[in-house]
């Protein structure tokens, strides 16, 4: 649990090729499902009632169920969010579609960590993860509306109990993609729903 403050740059090909070669080029891929759940029939609905995100994400032998609640300015999501690990997703699916949720959205994603060594801001007690990802939906099996996307995206997470400013979450951020060339202006506004649905 904890303020999630996080921005996504896509990339193209070439770029997603060119970080993995010089950055992450040891590290393992994990292979993450997720599916999203609403009580909405679609992707736009849910988004025009602002409704929080309930997502299961299957990695390896690992499942979780998570509540997001977004915030989006300027490219920027400042997130509230509560995960919790299941022992069993088939039940928790059970449950959700017996609360009346149905699933909506898939997305496949491989993503590799990236430890940067000379770390740009510290802020002691906030976590800094560096992601480069290939994500895919896996609702469209048809070649025409198949999507793939590659992204570089960089999250600070603060524990509820630390007394850090927004404005703190984003510097570290921004200072995180510097190291990638990329600024604000690159930031992608569109949550993964919007540029898979």
């Amino acid at each position: 649990m904890g303020r999630e403050f996080e921005a996504k740059v896509l990339l193209t090909p070439e770029e997603y090729i060119d970080i993995l070669e010089k950055e992450v080029l040891n590290e393992p891929s994990v292979k993450k499902s997720d599916i999203y759940y609403s009580k909405y029939s679609s992707t736009e609905a849910a988004i025009q009632f602002d409704e929080s995100l309930t997502r299961i994400r299957t990695e390896g032998d690992k499942a979780f169920l998570t509540l997001k609640k977004k915030e989006l300015t300027n490219g920027f999501e400042n997130n509230e969010e509560y995960e919790t690990r299941l022992e069993d997703a088939e039940v928790v699916k059970k449950l959700l579609l017996e609360a009346g949720y149905s699933p909506y959205f898939k997305k496949y994603k491989t993503s590799r960590m990236i430890d940067i060594n000379h770390l740009p801001i510290v802020i002691p007690g906030v976590e800094v993860h560096v992601e480069l990802e290939k994500v895919e939906n896996s609702m469209h099996t048809e070649k025409s509306t198949y999507k793939r996307v590659y992204a570089l995206e960089i999250e600070a997470v603060a524990p509820d109990d630390l007394d850090v400013r927004i404005e703190e979450l984003a510097e570290v951020v921004k200072d995180y993609f510097n190291y990638f060339n990329k600024t604000e202006q690159d930031f992608e506004p569109r949550s993964w729903r919007e540029l898979l649905g």
